[in-house]
């Protein structure tokens, strides 16, 4: 997988960072460098939305890796193996 310029310089600072590579530490920065939009993805619906890993229990600091989706899609998205049904 190809990292932008940003996500490559992002995940060369994550060693200073404060907040350890945990389920809690990863979700902290990620709060912190991606400002939540208030609207899903998937369904474009407006509303408290939460930071789904698209990469499933592989938890890296790296932005990309992750997307703002609404409580229902990403309850659908992790029930599927993080692939959305047909």
């Amino acid at each position: 997988m190809t990292l932008s310029k940003e996500d490559r310089k992002l995940a060369l600072n994550m060693s200073r960072e404060r907040w350890p590579l945990t389920y809690q530490g990863v979700h902290k920065w990620v709060n912190k460098m991606k400002p939540r939009r208030g609207f899903c993805s998937r369904c474009h619906k407006s509303g408290r939305t939460h930071w789904a890993n698209k990469n499933g229990r592989e938890y890296r600091k790296v932005p990309s890796d992750y997307i703002e989706l609404c409580a229902k899609c990403h309850s659908l998205f992790d029930r599927n193996g993080q692939k959305w049904p047909d």
